[in-house]
């Protein structure tokens, strides 16, 4: 899995040397409105998890971003998850689509864990801070439409080793 990811991060970043462009998708002023599913990888198994996000460009390449997310599995014991984050996102402009861009961010999840064990019921809530770091490419489908992929890392503040890898791909709506 490392190994992929080092893949996609050298492919960004390649791809992020082509600057210089004539190319403006997203000039200062314009929202981006999406969602995105994210197949996440954490070191006891897979989830998939939806999160739309809103987004403002503020200057040429670089946009604010607010995303919220929540997960939910039940095999017996319930878990639930709920993620804000604010990420700023720097988008490199090329000569031709895709278009790379980097996200760092700050965030909090707030996570549910119950369940039933001999008979006895627990319920443990926990609130966590979050850093966000990842590449992605966002691909014109139209003028204002984007396919947005990306490979994000998270890591959690109270818990220094747990981190998780995310895939995640969606929509975005440019609005003027």
């Amino acid at each position: 899995m490392q190994n992929r990811l080092c893949c996609f991060f050298g492919l960004c970043v390649l791809l992020s040397g082509w600057s210089s462009a004539s190319a403006d998708i997203m000039p200062p002023g314009t929202y981006e409105l999406g969602g995105s599913a994210e197949i996440i990888f954490p070191e006891d198994g897979s989830y998939v998890n939806l999160s739309p996000r809103f987004g403002v460009v503020f200057a040429p390449g670089s946009e604010a971003e607010m995303e919220v997310g929540y997960s939910r599995e039940s095999d017996g014991v319930t878990t639930s998850r709920f993620v804000f984050a604010a990420n700023f996102i720097y988008s490199f402009e090329t000569m031709s689509s895709p278009y790379p861009f980097l996200l760092a961010g700050l965030g909090f999840a707030r996570s549910h864990l119950g369940g039933e064990d001999a008979g006895v019921r627990f319920d443990e809530d926990d609130t966590n801070g979050l850093l966000n770091v990842g590449a992605g490419l966002r691909v014109p489908l139209t003028e204002s439409c984007c396919l947005r992929t990306e490979l994000r890392y998270t890591r959690e503040f109270a818990n220094p080793d747990v981190g998780t890898a995310a895939l995640m791909a969606g929509f975005s709506f440019l609005l003027p």
